[in-house]
């Protein structure tokens, strides 16, 4: 593979550039992918390899297990790097087959679910002894929401602020799990031992259920919500995690007459900008195309969208008509995003 020539930078900071490059992959947009992975090379070096193995955990999981195994194994061996081809020609090709791929999202909602929900379930799981927590992780008989539960508990340690994946209890679990493809057990256990976000610990169990569903499976080719572009830069890069979304999603929530009276009857008003950020996300950045439709995986998405409601200060009745309210608003949220991203985020 020859080395390819880097286009010209996006002008974007690494925040702003790694929220594009999630979500570009997301809607399947390749040149977009292509440029958002290249720029934050420039910016954060090989760091970006890390930043694709989450994204492809988080975003493609069990609907291509053998691209997430890939990715994940150029992502931790350096030397492999090495013999592959440059670092850049690497990025290129990943970003490609990501945003070609088949999506499935499940590891991010079930993981929402299993930390923001049964909050006394968890304090419980939390009080037993590892063997019982393995146990309960890897038995066929448990709802999914609660081996989830068990596994980030047994297979989790608290480093500072974050919860990091413990390579040994892992492994452990994996042996306990039993059956299952060896490019996903390879693929969890190169992320625990690069201390991956704990969500990759749940493809196992997500996989084992989908394993019992696939005839009911489909690929479905949702309509991706419009994009709205300024200087090159769809407006729905910006999310709550950016500096310039941030103040956008603070505008809406206070300036948009129709979702302020929505949200004076379905959250407390310290939360409106938060629950307007979470909502923002499911509107226009969460959406994939070439979704992996199956029974349980839209029940997990379901679920975990009511369980960052919820988490973010939503009333649970409330959480669908504020989505929707968000949706119907995003001209006004894209005006709000056009006025601050392009002072903030450079």
């Amino acid at each position: 593979m020859p080395d390819i020539e880097l286009p010209a930078p996006l002008k974007l900071d690494p925040w702003a550039c790694s929220s594009l490059l999630q979500k570009s992959i997301r809607r399947s947009e390749d040149s977009l992918a292509r440029r958002a992975g290249l720029t934050l090379y420039r910016q954060r070096g090989v760091a970006v390899f890390r930043r694709l193995a989450m994204i492809a955990v988080e975003d493609i999981g069990i609907a291509d297990i053998g691209l997430v195994q890939e990715v994940s194994r150029i992502a931790t061996d350096k030397a492999l790097r090495a013999v592959l081809s440059s670092d850049a020609d690497l990025i290129d090709d990943l970003c490609t087959k990501m945003a070609a791929s088949i999506k499935d999202r499940s590891a991010d909602y079930l993981y929402s679910a299993a930390t923001n929900l049964g909050l006394e379930e968890q304090a419980k799981l939390k009080s037993g002894p590892v063997a019982e927590q393995m146990t309960i992780a890897s038995s066929p008989e448990e709802p999914i929401s609660r081996k989830a539960m068990a596994a980030l508990i047994a297979c989790t340690s608290v480093r500072g602020t974050n919860a990091i994946l413990r390579a040994d209890r892992v492994e452990e679990l994996l042996e306990k799990v039993g059956d299952m493809p060896d490019a996903l057990r390879n693929a969890v256990l190169s992320l625990s031992r690069m201390r991956a976000h704990p969500f990759c610990i749940l493809l196992p169990l997500i996989w084992l259920g989908w394993s019992v569903e696939r005839a009911s499976s489909e690929v479905v080719a949702d309509q991706m919500p419009a994009s709205e572009f300024y200087e090159g830069i769809p407006l729905y890069t910006f999310d709550k995690h950016t500096a310039a979304g941030k103040q956008a999603i603070a505008k809406l929530a206070h300036h948009c007459l129709p979702i302020r009276n929505l949200l004076s009857k379905q959250a407390h008003r310290d939360c409106w900008a938060e629950v307007i950020g979470v909502a923002a996300f499911y509107a226009d950045a969460a959406p994939v195309a070439h979704r992996l439709a199956w029974p349980t995986g839209s029940r997990l998405a379901e679920t975990g969208f009511m369980a960052d409601m919820v988490a973010a200060g939503c009333r649970p009745d409330g959480a669908v008509a504020v989505l929707n309210c968000v949706i119907s608003n995003l001209a006004d949220l894209n005006q709000f995003r056009r006025a601050t991203a392009f002072t903030s985020e450079k």
